[in-house]
């Protein structure tokens, strides 16, 4: 009988206690409990060819950051179960460790498995944790002064046997390209009349961006939804506006390869709405792949 990989992703997310949340800070995972089944040996494989699946972390500051990623032992306090700590972390890697995120800008980290070709493996179960923050800044610089840390529990149970020549053709054949921009990160608009559904870039002479340098095509959502939804708030003096208060032409379209498209937002807030200084938050998504790939984007709008 064929056995097939499966991985499940639980959002539990395990947190170090903070005063203040974490979007406040400037860090979101999406990941907080990662458990994978039938991981193989004697080959080289990521959880991306596994499952579509990586390990993603979010700026949700309103700044840029340095962020960096790390894999580990449990902790005396952390529990484990019937899981046997790794005992070699050669063995599981992260494919990157350090990236520099813009607002609202997110990063993938795929885990790279290479175990060795060993059948006192077969069926054994390990546990690691991975742990993702943002980099302090230094002493009399501008900026987030003190870091902040998220852990997320790792198990893995192995495979109870060899991986079969259908899993290897697999893990050989998917090939996925991730790469696109969203700009500008935050895009701050002034003295925009209410009740008159205007075109934002006829208005304020410039809209969002999306860049794609690589040379094919990508099919793109980009949808309006609430700051809180992407877990982020916005800023002193401003209130989250309505995603309806956008419409944007066209929200899923393909994107030529190496070109630069601007979204074509249309902005209709209320004459009746109050008060008069809103957050908006656009995401845009990279469709077509097993791993949906987001970036946001933020618009801070002062009326008149």
């Amino acid at each position: 009988m064929k056995k097939n990989f499966s991985l499940f992703l639980l959002i539990c997310l395990s947190a170090y206690p903070l005063n203040r949340p974490l979007w406040a800070i400037g860090v979101k995972t999406l990941t907080g409990r990662i458990h994978v089944e039938n991981v193989p040996i004697g080959s080289t494989i990521t959880l991306q060819n596994i499952s579509g699946k990586v390990y993603r972390v979010v700026n949700t500051s309103e700044e840029p950051m340095e962020y960096t990623v790390t894999l580990g032992p449990p902790g005396s306090g952390d529990e484990i179960r019937d899981f046997e700590p790794l005992p070699n972390f050669e063995w599981v890697k992260l494919a990157r460790t350090n990236f520099f995120l813009a607002p609202g800008q997110e990063a993938l980290v795929d885990i790279i498995f290479s175990f060795p070709d060993d059948p006192l493996l077969l069926g054994k179960k390990f546990v690691c944790f991975v742990t993702s923050g943002n980099v302090p800044r230094s002493p009399g610089s501008t900026g987030m002064g003190i870091s902040m840390r998220v852990k997320s529990k790792f198990t893995m149970i192995m495979a109870s046997d060899r991986l079969t020549p259908e899993q290897r053709e697999k893990a050989e054949g998917i090939r996925q390209r991730l790469d696109f921009q969203l700009t500008p990160s935050i895009l701050n608009v002034e003295n925009f009349p209410k009740g008159q559904g205007l075109d934002l870039k006829k208005f304020n002479k410039k809209t969002l961006k999306i860049i794609n340098p690589n040379d094919e095509a990508f099919e793109m959502t980009m949808t309006p939804i609430a700051p809180s939804e992407a877990l982020m708030k916005p800023k002193e003096g401003f209130v989250e506006g309505r995603p309806e208060w956008i419409q944007i032409k066209d929200r899923r379209v393909t994107i030529d390869s190496n070109i630069i498209y601007e979204i074509p937002i249309t902005m209709d807030i209320p004459k009746s709405s109050e008060p008069k200084s809103y957050m908006f938050v656009i995401k845009v998504t990279l469709e077509g792949f097993d791993v949906p790939v987001n970036s946001y984007g933020r618009i801070y709008v002062v009326t008149k």
